[in-house]
């Protein structure tokens, strides 16, 4: 039997999904084609379905497909050096509602 192509298949990954069942898989994989994820799974399943351009080993990590990480620390990413040394509370007399007005 021939197999599915994929672009990227993601191995070896211990995959926390959000399906209903929240199903996780110990040793798993994810098939990604065109920037869309189209099958999670076992491990072992996937890699038999699957001919992939590009094999990732998630070498036991955590894979959470389709989780998209929006925190943010403003401090950091939009205005560094206003705050003065984010490390020291005190470093700053500039207050977070002052700069947002």
């Amino acid at each position: 039997m021939s197999k599915n192509a994929c672009e990227i298949l993601i191995s070896n990954g211990r995959v926390i999904t959000m399906d209903a069942a929240r199903t996780i898989y110990t040793t798993g994989a994810v098939a990604v084609t065109d920037s869309r994820i189209v099958e999670v799974g076992a491990d072992d399943e996937l890699r038999s379905k699957y001919d992939a351009g590009q094999t990732i080993d998630a070498a036991g990590a955590i894979v959470h497909p389709g989780f998209i990480d929006a925190h943010n620390h403003i401090v950091h990413t939009t205005c560094p050096g206003v705050y003065g040394n984010s490390q020291e509370v005190d470093s700053s007399t500039i207050q977070l509602a002052d700069w947002k007005a």
